[in-house]
């Protein structure tokens, strides 16, 4: 009989505990609490997936960058954070549209960064400055 209330009890707490409401929504997918800011989603491919993109298509996943420049048929443009500079070369494609044709990335005191941890930096950042 004293198993059977020990078991009766722990039921109660568990269906007790299965009818909280957490404290915090960490579910992924649902919508964010009134209280915290929406985060943009971080650009999760490698630097070379950004090749053959138009400028208008990395403006919309990573923002405006800090510098753009252009010299005869190409742009080139700087995107920085406080660990990296991020370098967009743009040039015409065959069919003679811009696109991003080559990807580098800079440390600020110099020297290559990896373009993947660098293109992350400056996705979670969320803009080009």
């Amino acid at each position: 009989m004293r198993r059977v209330k020990i078991l009766a009890a722990s039921a109660l707490l568990l269906v007790l505990a299965a009818c909280a409401t957490p404290a915090k929504n960490n579910i992924p997918g649902s919508s964010t609490p009134e209280n915290e800011t929406p985060r943009k989603p971080a650009f999760s491919g490698s630097a070379d997936t950004l090749l053959g993109m138009s400028p208008d298509r990395v403006s919309a996943l990573l923002g405006a960058p800090k510098i753009k420049r252009t010299e005869k048929e190409a742009q080139i443009w700087q995107y920085r954070s406080d660990a990296c500079s991020l370098l967009l070369f743009f040039y015409p494609n065959t069919e003679g549209q811009i696109a991003a044709y080559y990807v580098d990335a800079r440390r600020p005191e110099g020297g290559a960064a990896d373009k993947a941890a660098c293109l992350s930096s400056i996705a979670q950042a969320g803009h080009g400055s």
